[in-house]
């Protein structure tokens, strides 16, 4: 699924209206940052800015999943992921 475009895909529908779909696709995104490779393709996606505005949502629901993604996003043995860039831990 990531190789095959979801992420940008995913990263835009976060910046959606619809309060539904930014749940769910920050939800996709949390899960699909787990894995490492994904959480460089998310961070130059543009992913993590459009994530922590979303986080910024008055709705408690969306704001757990955006959490919940970057929280995933931050989380490796080896990277931690900011803005754009990747930085050597």
């Amino acid at each position: 699924m990531a190789t095959e475009g979801a992420i940008d895909m995913l990263i835009t529908l976060i910046g959606s209206r619809n309060e539904l779909i930014q749940r769910q696709s920050a939800k996709a995104v949390a899960n699909l940052g787990v894995n490492s490779e994904n959480k460089r393709k998310i961070a130059l996606a543009g992913g993590i800015p459009k994530l922590v505005a979303l986080a910024q949502s008055p709705l408690i629901s969306i704001k757990i999943e955006a959490i919940a993604a970057l929280a995933n996003l931050a989380v490796n043995g080896m990277y931690l992921y900011l803005s754009r860039s990747c930085v050597v831990m």
